[in-house]
């Protein structure tokens, strides 16, 4: 596993430097002036792929090797070694780096009677997933360990938030509930972003946490994160909706 992650970290710096001098090269020829026809011609061409150094070809090969060595591995070391490469290509070929994470997913679903490793291999999964398919990683919510399910469906709930998509982020909230307890911290987010015309619906958010918070046990003082809830939107509640 240290071999085949020292080989990863190589291959990465080297398409590191690769992409990073393919930008830049990009933004050189941008600088120099072009004849309008020029201009024309080129945006009916398709786009030439600037041409990898030799260093940079043997990068992206050791990748591929690595990757196939990796996809005979165990389970844990599997999903691992897959993760690692799959960060490798998240910029420079991210529908490649798409697949690897998924498949680097379904093996942590194999990995038995270590729940540590698994739930901390999803968690690392689910970040580099989101920004290339969050498709990917709502169709997984379900399967994943309830830590890395929690963490994804809190950033999820979040962009859906950032585009005023309050139903889909309602409709989020839901299924954690289902799933687990209510994302109170994501919540709290949501309900200050909702306009004042969804007071039904910020109604319905305030009494799922509540319900929600008397179904889970809470040891020792602690509210379980529903206490800025309360103090944010408690008073515009009816009485019946409160602890």
């Amino acid at each position: 596993m240290q071999r085949i992650r020292g080989v990863v970290l190589l291959c990465f710096a080297l398409v590191v430097t690769a992409t990073a001098q393919q930008s830049g090269n990009a933004v050189s020829s941008q600088d120099k002036p072009v004849a309008k026809k020029k201009l024309q011609d080129a945006a009916k061409a398709e786009p030439a792929k600037p041409k990898l150094t030799p260093d940079q070809e043997l990068g992206y090969q050791t990748l591929e090797l690595a990757e196939s060595q990796a996809r005979g591995l165990e389970p844990p070391m599997r999903s691992y070694s897959l993760l690692q490469i799959a960060a490798a290509y998240t910029k420079s070929d991210p529908a490649k780096a798409r697949k690897m994470l998924q498949d680097s997913f379904s093996a942590s679903l194999a990995i038995q009677d270590d729940d540590t490793t698994k739930r901390s291999l999803q968690m690392d999964i689910f970040p580099l997933l989101l920004p290339i398919s969050q498709s990917d990683v709502e169709e997984r919510l379900t399967q994943a360990e309830p830590a890395a399910r929690q963490q994804a469906a809190q950033v999820i709930i979040r962009a859906f938030i950032q585009k005023k998509q309050f139903g889909k982020a309602i409709d989020m909230v839901q299924q954690v509930t289902s799933w687990d307890e209510f994302p109170y911290t994501a919540a709290l987010q949501l309900l200050d972003d909702m306009p004042a015309d969804m007071t039904s619906e910020k109604q319905a958010l305030f009494a799922s946490a509540v319900a929600s918070y008397r179904a889970h046990e809470h040891k020792g003082m602690t509210l379980g994160g529903i206490e800025n809830l309360i103090a944010r939107f408690g008073p515009a509640m009816p009485p019946k909706l409160a602890l």
